[in-house]
């Protein structure tokens, strides 16, 4: 084999490898999975726990069963019947809530219990007179029974502060406001009527006075929003008319009863619940630091992804010259420009260059000059004659 054969031989060879590795590069590949490493952050987690001085920090609102009765029985000798010498029936409702001032104080001396304020009302019904059976102006002249009775109604203001010894806290406290002693005729018809009114009630008297009453008592906390409530209070206001129910006259449907005047001073057995609505009431305890963690995880590898475009490719603007200046010059037409205020022209010749005479053909801009200020002509300096 001479050695043009062998050449021959060579020149084919890296020709079909040549060819062979193109087509094994445009034969497109198939995707192939590959382990990636992820990593992970896990928040830490926390439990709500109760505050161990779980005070109303907000607002809570109370609902308690009352029990009024008088207490100065030298005052209420009439009352034979022990109508208003004797427990009554009733409710009370109320709300408290802790100003900011208190709770900022709070928070810098923990350990000197905790003060509330708010406003209630409380409504309590005392003992009847015996029922009259009667009989009322309808069209068939029915029946019915009247009796006499007497409420109390009173709105306040309140303020109370409390001590906390675990779950128990005893409190007192002072009330102020107005009570109205109304005494009411109430008739009743025995057959139902789809004509008349089944029940009526007319006003007879009602008197006002001012009072106000020292409280004490205990809260019982179930849980951070429940609570179970005791109180006393003892009322003192001025007189006030009550109505004997026990002397009570009928004449026909009207009632006619004594009115006695006494000193408002009564003593008030209340039992109820308290809903504290304030939040803030757990603390949060951590139970697991927040961490970091790394998995492998199987992912497809797409070998053909497209090409991002060659930033070449992308249409581009060029940059304005920062240092180009506003004047702009035309070398391919020279024009002629004025030089003092003459008819002739000068042009401008670049040195080094071959290229035609670029001409001056711009004008300084003009200053302008502040707003107020007036040019002044300068006088030329004039020579002294010898």
């Amino acid at each position: 084999m001479n050695i043009s054969n062998i050449i021959l031989v060579s020149s084919l060879l890296f020709i079909g490898n040549s060819t062979f590795a193109q087509n094994t590069d445009s034969i497109p590949n198939q995707n192939s999975p590959r382990m990636v490493k992820k990593v992970r952050y896990h928040p830490a987690t926390y439990r709500n726990i109760s505050k161990k001085d779980n005070y109303i920090s907000g607002f809570a609102l109370g609902l308690d069963y009352s029990s009024e009765k008088f207490t100065d029985k030298m005052d209420m000798a009439w009352d034979s019947s022990n109508v208003f010498l004797g427990n009554s029936g009733g409710f009370n409702m109320y709300g408290v809530y802790m100003p900011k001032s208190i709770r900022n104080w709070r928070q810098n001396n923990p350990h000197f219990g905790n003060a509330n304020f708010g406003f209630g009302f409380n409504v309590n019904q005392f003992h009847s007179s015996r029922k009259n059976l009667i009989q009322i102006s309808t069209r068939n002249e029915d029946s019915a029974r009247t009796h006499v009775e007497n409420s109390h109604v009173s709105f306040y203001g309140m303020g109370r502060y409390e001590w906390g010894f675990g779950n128990i806290y005893p409190f007192f406290g002072i009330q102020g406001g107005v009570t109205l002693a109304s005494t009411n005729q109430v008739t009743e018809m025995i057959m139902i009527s789809n004509e008349y009114e089944q029940r009526a009630q007319t006003n007879m008297t009602t008197t006002a006075t001012t009072y106000f009453a020292p409280e004490i008592g205990i809260r019982v906390r179930l849980n951070s929003w429940f609570s179970l409530v005791a109180s006393h209070e003892w009322k003192y206001g001025n007189q006030l008319n009550l109505t004997d129910v026990k002397n009570v006259q009928f004449n026909g449907n009207d009632a006619r009863a004594p009115q006695n005047s006494v000193t408002y001073q009564t003593g008030m057995y209340k039992f109820g619940v308290l809903f504290d609505l304030s939040g803030n009431k757990h603390d949060r305890e951590i139970i697991k630091e927040a961490y970091y963690d790394t998995i492998m995880v199987m992912e497809e590898e797409q070998q053909n992804k497209p090409c991002p475009p060659c930033p070449c490719e992308v249409n581009t603007k060029p940059l304005k010259d920062s240092n180009k200046s506003d004047i702009s010059v035309d070398p391919s037409s020279p024009q002629t420009v004025p030089s003092n205020g003459s008819n002739s022209s000068s042009t401008i010749k670049i040195p080094g260059s071959n290229g035609p005479a670029i001409p001056n053909t711009f004008e300084m801009p003009k200053k302008k000059l502040p707003t107020g200020i007036t040019p002044k002509p300068v006088p030329l300096p004039t020579k002294k004659k010898s």
